[in-house]
């Protein structure tokens, strides 16, 4: 019985260790690197490819983008299409409470 209750509140602590990590995750978005690859997603998106010519540089264009973030960036582009901005911050807040 006492074993059940210490797995119990066990459990109950690291559901609330996780929760205070999403809501430490909650914050407002204004970097820069969030508006590139938000682009940078919905390019990948338009396209229908993984290697696309780099669509925000230049000096660059023709140039195939590195495409090593290209799975997060359709992925988030992805979530900001189903919900917005709103949707992104829960997503990162989700992943952080799930990671933690």
């Amino acid at each position: 019985m006492a074993e059940a209750r210490g797995r119990r509140s066990g459990a109950w602590m690291g559901w609330c260790l996780a929760g205070c990590a999403a809501l430490l995750s909650l914050h407002q978005i204004g970097t820069f690197d969030y508006w590139t690859h938000l682009a940078l997603g919905r390019a990948l998106w338009e396209a229908g490819a993984v290697r696309i010519g780099e669509p925000l540089l230049a000096h660059a264009l023709g140039q195939p983008m590195d495409s090593h973030g290209w799975p997060f960036q359709g992925l988030l582009y992805a979530v900001y299409s189903a919900g917005g901005h709103g949707a992104v911050c829960a997503f990162v807040a989700a992943a952080a409470g799930a990671t933690f």
